[in-house]
């Protein structure tokens, strides 16, 4: 939530993809089926002003639903029951990818910088399959993208935050091998693979979001506290 409690911003994960095959019973596949871009991996940035001048007078409730005759779902026909006080979509940014539906994950966490107003989302879940574990299948194309968060709530993807190997936007962050030290980024040639550390990976480069707004809050929390 932004400082000036305007806006919420929130990861969409998705569940389907594209190619998944269609319900038993079904021709089309799930994907679309409520509305276009259902389960598309965004992030999106809701606006909560009028959700939270309602207080505890909230009128906005869940959407009403079609249901079959053993009581299962059938279609949600609305995002939510339409009063006067639920939150409206300012913005947001897509971030399909291939590697994200073939793995059915997506934009999962989000930092925000108060000062900056940028936002950080990071293409991961959990992925425990390679250390021996049954992890969820979820890995997502573990990269970090970067935008801004304009006054008015849309989300511009910062396309100076870019990887140094593929020249793309958003940073890669792969991760194949759980065991060795090092780990290679299979995006680009042999010839400029990049070797990351599995246990302290970075991101090199001229835009960050600066770690100084957590010292300082931290800071000010220890002096409150002891006083």
């Amino acid at each position: 939530m932004t400082p000036d409690d305007r806006f919420l911003v929130q990861p969409i994960q998705g569940v389907l993809s594209p190619s998944d095959p269609p319900p038993a019973g079904l021709a089309v596949s799930d994907y679309n089926r409520d509305y276009p871009s259902e389960h598309s991996r965004r992030v999106i940035v809701l606006d909560i002003q009028k959700l939270l001048r309602a207080r505890t007078l909230v009128k906005c409730d869940a959407p009403p639903v079609e249901i079959d005759e053993n009581g299962i779902i059938q279609r949600i026909t609305a995002r939510n029951n339409g009063a006067e006080d639920c939150p409206t979509v300012t913005g947001t940014l897509n971030l399909d990818s291939r590697e994200n539906f073939a793995t059915h994950s997506g934009p999962h966490f989000v930092a925000f910088d108060h000062e900056t107003r940028r936002v950080a989302a990071s293409n991961y879940f959990v992925q425990l399959t390679p250390f021996d574990l049954p992890g969820l299948h979820e890995a997502g194309d573990d990269r970090v993208c970067m935008a801004k968060l304009t006054q008015t709530g849309q989300l511009v993807l910062d396309t100076a935050f870019k990887d140094e190997l593929t020249g793309r936007p958003c940073v890669a962050m792969i991760d194949r091998s759980p065991t060795a030290g090092l780990i290679a980024d299979e995006r680009v040639p042999p010839s400029r693979t990049r070797w990351l550390s599995l246990t302290r990976m970075r991101i090199r480069t001229k835009t960050k979001i600066t770690t100084t707004t957590t010292t300082r809050i931290a800071t000010e929390s220890t002096q409150r506290a002891s006083q």
